[in-house]
């Protein structure tokens, strides 16, 4: 796992893994989630970090040892009309 900051653009890249994004979903204008070819998550960008972090210089991490968790959540797909996004193409999300 990786986060990394580009203060030239101000985005922050969260990659949960090596594996190439097949698809890309705009959760809305600062926010990017991209998926495998199985549905699974590969990265979150955030955009214009600044305006809601309270200090893009320091990040913290902590980790917690695993424990019960609950199932996984269905991951979203263009058949789920419950969430309120809109796929774009990975071209379009550079």
């Amino acid at each position: 796992m990786e986060f990394r900051y580009d203060a030239a653009v101000d985005a922050l890249t969260i990659n949960l893994n090596d594996k190439k994004s097949a698809k890309t979903l705009e959760i809305n204008k600062d926010v990017f989630v991209d998926f495998d070819e199985n549905g699974n998550i590969t990265s979150i960008e955030l955009l214009y970090v600044s305006r809601y972090a309270d200090n893009v210089q320091q990040i913290t991490y902590q980790y917690s040892p695993k424990q019960d968790r609950p199932a996984k959540p269905e991951v979203p797909t263009e058949q789920n009309e419950s969430l309120a996004v809109e796929p774009v193409t990975s071209e379009t999300s550079a």
